[in-house]
């Protein structure tokens, strides 16, 4: 029994139209992540080490520019020590005053720019080179003990302008 051709041949290509719609629609994951992904270009306010790759999914950034808040993750074929050296010597260059840094397993800086902080922690990474996590917030307000008063002043306003506390006796 022979069977035609031509059904055969209008099944292969019913079969094949929907292989030539054209693109999908539908944006994949991939697309969506890399549209929205953030790189190191967009923080004009810091300085980025050249072995630097930045970490997405650790990433997390509200703003742009140098007016930024959030966390930035980033591994580096550096180690700890070349990588805390190198933001200690390049975050004044970009007008951030240092605040406190500690050097040790876990590495900290902290620094001061206008009406933000920044503070950084940086150790080693799980085969080689380290990572690290820059987190910018809005400064506070000042927060400390007043000598020659009876307790703590929060730099908060009431209705006196200034709120202290006293121990419990």
């Amino acid at each position: 029994m022979r069977i035609g051709l031509a059904p055969a041949l209008l099944s292969a290509c019913l079969l094949a139209l929907p292989a030539c719609g054209g693109p999908s629609l539908t944006p994949s994951a991939r697309s969506e992540k890399e549209a929205i992904s953030p790189h190191f270009s967009d923080f004009t306010d810091i300085p980025r080490p050249s072995s630097a790759t930045m970490d997405l999914d650790r990433t997390l950034i509200f703003g742009n520019a140098d007016s930024w808040v959030g966390r930035l993750a980033f591994t580096s074929r550096m180690t700890t020590i070349e990588l805390f050296d190198f933001f200690k010597q390049e975050m004044p260059r970009f007008g951030w005053e240092e605040v406190t840094s500690v050097r040790s397993t876990v590495s900290v800086l902290s620094y001061r720019r206008m009406d933000r902080v920044a503070m950084m922690q940086i150790k080693s990474g799980t085969l080689y080179g380290s990572s690290a996590e820059l987190t910018v917030s809005p400064k506070g307000a000042p927060v400390g003990y007043s000598p020659g008063s009876s307790g703590y002043s929060t730099g908060g306003q009431g209705s006196s302008g200034v709120i202290t506390t006293q121990p419990l006796r």
